[in-house]
């Protein structure tokens, strides 16, 4: 007789609990796209802005937030398909946010699309206001572990951003960027691979 994995019954029926919770509270979320345990969802459906839209096949780990608000259409989040986030990971949809298709997000990446305003030397930060601008990220983009990309940047196609960068500046296609603030390491495609024999 077959056994049957009880916990493997329980932990499915909690992914698929957990992933229509946060489906009901995105403007539209593509098929076999699933969510982790304790995923912050706000401002996901549209009034005056964008709200929140997933593609497909897209998995998100336990701890991801996506935020947004609903100043105007600017507002809000796209993501294509085939998008893998792990744990952690903070997606800023204030000043707008695009995401292409098949890309991988590792642990606690940050995507901020918004900050405060500070020139005023007379007027405590906290009264200056904010400002926003959007990020956009192209298809087929790595971003290591604990990097933080901030507004007005768009990364190219094919692009990898090493662990713990700080991306302040638009990155072209096939570009392997690092450091903070971010400059470019390498070009993919740009060196040849070496094949490991068997001796």
């Amino acid at each position: 007789m077959k056994r049957i994995d009880i916990f493997y019954w329980i932990r499915e029926l909690r992914y698929g609990y957990d992933t229509l919770m946060c489906r009901l509270k995105c403007e539209n979320v593509g098929a076999k796209t699933r969510f982790g345990r304790n995923i912050v969802i706000m401002g996901g459906k549209a009034s005056d802005g964008r709200g929140i839209t997933i593609g497909s096949r897209c998995t998100f780990h336990d701890f991801c937030q996506l935020i947004t608000e609903h100043y105007d259409q600017q507002c809000g989040i796209e993501i294509g398909d085939n998008c893998h986030f792990n744990f952690g990971c903070y997606l800023s949809g204030f000043g707008g946010l695009a995401i292409g298709s098949n890309c991988l997000f590792a642990p606690g990446v940050k995507i901020i699309t918004g900050g405060h305003n500070f020139d005023d030397l007379s007027i405590p930060i906290i009264q200056q206001g904010t400002n926003r601008g959007s990020v956009v990220i192209e298809d087929n983009v790595w971003i290591g572990a604990g990097a933080i990309v901030l507004p007005h940047v768009c990364i190219g196609s094919g692009s990898v951003v090493a662990a713990g960068a700080v991306v302040t500046k638009s990155v072209k296609r096939n570009s392997v960027v690092g450091g903070v603030p971010a400059t470019v390491i390498t070009m993919r495609g740009q060196h040849t691979r070496v094949a490991f024999n068997e001796y």
